[in-house]
């Protein structure tokens, strides 16, 4: 990252999720104690990074919640259809948690970061939306 400086990257951290199925709780927590670690560094660096000019946008999410089971996910488990997100970054105001008037979908997150980063989607798809929610203004 340091090298390349890249305006988006995707890390999935997909430890959490296998050790959750597995029902590992301990090493669910030790993964998502690294995941902080990582997440940690990538912040550092986005800081860095705005003191030089370079902003760039933080964005950390899940692709799905989890079941009261802990273990589970899916149609089965309404719960798990519930995720969080965090943003930091130009233009995405230090607000803390906020309700959405309207359901949101993990598919909504790639025209909002084309949006801020000023990227065209083609072909556009009708079934997406911005996360308005995210931006100054809202």
């Amino acid at each position: 990252l340091e090298a390349h400086r890249p305006r988006f990257t995707f890390i999935g951290l997909g430890d959490t999720d296998e050790l959750a199925h597995a029902g590992d709780y301990r090493g669910y927590l030790k993964a998502l104690g690294e995941a902080d670690r990582v997440i940690g560094a990538i912040d550092d660096l986005a800081t860095r990074w705005a003191a030089l000019g370079e902003s760039t946008i933080v964005v950390v999410t899940t692709d799905h919640g989890r079941a009261a089971s802990f273990r589970d996910h899916g149609r089965e488990h309404p719960e798990s259809q519930r995720v969080w997100l965090v943003a930091a970054g130009p233009g995405i105001p230090s607000i803390g948690a906020v309700a959405l008037a309207r359901p949101r979908f993990v598919r909504d997150l790639a025209p909002t970061l084309a949006l801020a980063l000023g990227v065209a989607l083609e072909p556009a798809r009708d079934d997406w939306s911005t996360l308005s929610e995210m931006f100054e203004g809202g």
